[in-house]
């Protein structure tokens, strides 16, 4: 049994009940020919010139044509391969019903419209859905501008909304996915008649979980939410916070922050990511990787973050000032 790592799971795969799996492993294709038809799952070659010189010697080899049509039918039988693979594998999830729940999965792809997905969590079953995706080669590479496919998880409490794109760390094949947007079913537990007509009233309850708003707090919101300049004095503790998080969840829009220390910078994401905003940052130091995960969700059209915290060397530096004003135009 060899065992292959995709999307953060763990899978045992029988190579003798996989051989396209193994080939897309070993970078390998099907020869196109209809004349090879009977021999695809058996044959495959990482040089299809060399194939065409041997077995259709008759034949002009054009590179971009067969290459292109080895792929199509690849990614045909790849895709219902890994299908029928994980079919076996939930139906033996489903007879372990405490530690795997049943979920529909929605995509937007013919072949797999919607299917029923056995696993852990909304994200494991996302990314299995991304596994069978991939295979059938519908997922993008991870870029800057990059569409996803967008992966829809429902239960009867949820309804989750993914979207994913493929990339490559050092030697493992991976899957990225921004699932931020969760959209339970029951509303987050608000009851309806609780809701105040006043938008920013609404998310400082719903969200914040705050009766009222604090001293200047409301007065600020209403400003910056007009589209006028704001200055806001308060001390430490005050309640700053929330005069930038409420008004990017009302106009639904990207909000940068600048903070004077990196711990304070660190302190305020990890408090807007429990609170359920996506939040990214952008500093000197980090890992390029990480760094143009950020770029690419900013490129996206609307931005896929609430909210932007940068230090004051970052946002002075002319790559992240050319980054902004392209945004803000």
């Amino acid at each position: 049994m060899a065992e292959e790592t995709m999307a953060g799971i763990a899978l045992n795969f029988n190579s003798e009940m996989r051989p396209f799996n193994d080939a897309f492993t070993d970078g390998k294709l099907p020869c196109p020919h209809r004349s090879c038809r009977s021999e695809t799952g058996k044959a495959f070659f990482q040089d299809l010139a060399q194939h065409y010189r041997i077995k259709h010697r008759e034949l002009a080899f054009n590179k971009e044509k067969h290459t292109q049509e080895a792929r199509r039918l690849f990614n045909l039988f790849h895709g219902n391969e890994t299908k029928q693979y994980l079919a076996r594998v939930f139906s033996k999830r489903s007879l372990q019903r405490d530690k795997y729940i049943r979920y529909t999965v929605t995509t937007k792809y013919e072949a797999c419209l919607v299917f029923e997905v056995m696993a852990k969590d909304t994200k494991e079953a996302a990314k299995l859905a991304g596994v069978v995706l991939m295979h059938f080669g519908q997922l993008k590479s991870y870029g800057e501008g990059t569409k996803p496919s967008i992966v829809e998880v429902l239960s009867q409490d949820l309804h989750v909304k993914f979207n994913l794109w493929t990339s490559k760390k050092t030697l493992n094949l991976s899957l990225d996915l921004t699932g931020d947007n969760i959209m339970p079913i029951n509303q987050h537990d608000i009851n309806i008649d609780d809701m105040t007509g006043k938008k920013s009233v609404d998310i400082l309850r719903s969200v914040f979980h705050y009766d009222v708003f604090r001293g200047k707090q409301e007065e600020a919101i209403d400003s910056i939410c007009q589209g006028q300049n704001t200055l806001l004095i308060m001390p430490t503790g005050g309640g700053k916070s929330l005069c930038y998080a409420v008004p990017a969840l009302m106009e639904q829009k990207l909000v940068v922050v600048v903070f004077p220390l990196l711990a304070l910078l660190f302190d305020q994401f990890e408090r807007m990511k429990s609170k359920g905003l996506n939040v990214g940052f952008l500093m000197k130091d980090m890992d390029e990787m990480d760094r143009q995960s950020v770029i690419h969700k900013l490129h996206s059209n609307p931005p896929e973050y609430n909210l932007l915290f940068l230090t004051p060397e970052t946002v002075l530096s002319p790559s992240v000032f050319d980054l902004l004003s392209k945004l803000s135009s």
